[in-house]
C-alpha cells in the first residue's frame, strides 16, 4: 500500500510516516518507480509506534523496543540485555515522574475548583459526570 493509504488507515499523516522512516522505525520496500510500499503488517507497527511516542517515549528508545512489542513473531528480549533493560527502566521512571507531576497538578486544579465552583467537585456532580481516569487516580493516589 502507498503512504497515503497507510496514513489514512492509521490516523496519521504522510509527514509523520516519513519521520518514522527517518528515525529508523519503519523500513518500507520500494516500487520500481521508487514509491514507498507498505504491507498490511505495517498498520499494526504504526499504531504501536504512535502509542509509544504519544506516551512520551523518545524515538531512539522506541526503535530499540519495536522488535519486542508486536506480532506473534516478535523477538523475546534476552534477560541479560542491559541496554534494553536500562532504556526501559529509565523510561518507566520518567513516566512515573510525569504521572506524579500530573496527579499533583490535578490536585491543585481540584483545590481551585473547590473554591471557585464547589458544585463541580461535589460527590453528587461526580456521580452524574464521572472524571475520566478517576479510577486510576484513586488507585494510585496513596503510592
Amino acid at each position: 500500500m502507498k503512504i497515503g493509504e497507510l496514513a489514512r488507515r492509521t490516523g496519521t499523516t504522510t509527514r509523520q510516516l516519513r519521520y518514522y522512516e527517518e528515525q529508523g522505525l519503519l523500513e518500507p520496500s520500494r516500487t520500481v518507480s521508487n514509491y514507498r510500499d507498505y504491507d498490511e503488517s505495517t498498520i499494526q507497527t504504526v499504531r504501536q509506534i504512535r502509542v509509544l511516542v504519544e506516551s512520551g517515549i523518545p524515538t531512539r528508545v522506541v526503535r530499540s523496543m519495536l522488535p519486542y512489542v508486536h506480532g506473534p513473531d516478535a523477538q523475546m528480549p534476552h534477560h541479560d540485555d542491559p541496554e534494553i533493560a536500562g532504556l526501559l527502566v529509565t523510561e518507566r521512571d520518567r513516566l512515573d515522574e510525569t504521572i506524579e507531576r500530573l496527579v499533583r497538578s490535578r490536585s491543585q486544579v481540584e483545590c481551585y475548583l473547590d473554591r471557585v465552583a464547589p458544585e463541580l467537585t461535589s460527590p453528587e456532580f461526580r456521580a452524574i459526570h464521572p472524571v475520566p481516569g478517576q479510577a486510576y487516580l484513586d488507585l494510585h493516589s496513596g503510592d
